[in-house]
């Protein structure tokens, strides 16, 4: 996304975003569900039942993960800031990103404990 963020391709930025998200929660996952799917979603709300780190039914790596999403493709798509300004947007869009990747670290060490 980052990439595509920088040469002020917002398609290639929603292709991007769209097969992350699909990768993330994978097939056969029910939102908020400990026992569906083979994902890091699927990881997550294990987790966060075994570590009670939830927000209602959602773990709270899923519940951030999954609005950064949304809010990632508001900013970057919707209002087209890879268009507007491709090397500040994708700096940001690559730092958005790092935090997503931080939480599913959490998810990963959890897993070893």
């Amino acid at each position: 996304a980052a990439v595509q963020c920088s040469i002020g391709r917002v398609s290639g930025v929603a292709e991007a975003l769209d097969g992350a998200a699909a990768f993330y929660v994978g097939v056969d996952q029910k939102i908020g569900d400990a026992n569906t799917g083979y994902s890091v979603y699927h990881l997550a709300e294990k987790m966060g039942a075994i570590f009670g780190t939830t927000k209602g039914n959602t773990s709270l790596v899923n519940d951030f993960v999954m609005k950064e999403f949304d809010a990632l493709k508001s900013s970057f798509i919707v209002n087209s800031t890879c268009a507007q300004n491709p090397t500040s947007a994708s700096q940001q869009l690559m730092t958005r990103i790092n935090r997503m990747v931080n939480k599913m670290k959490v998810v990963t060490i959890q897993s070893f404990i």
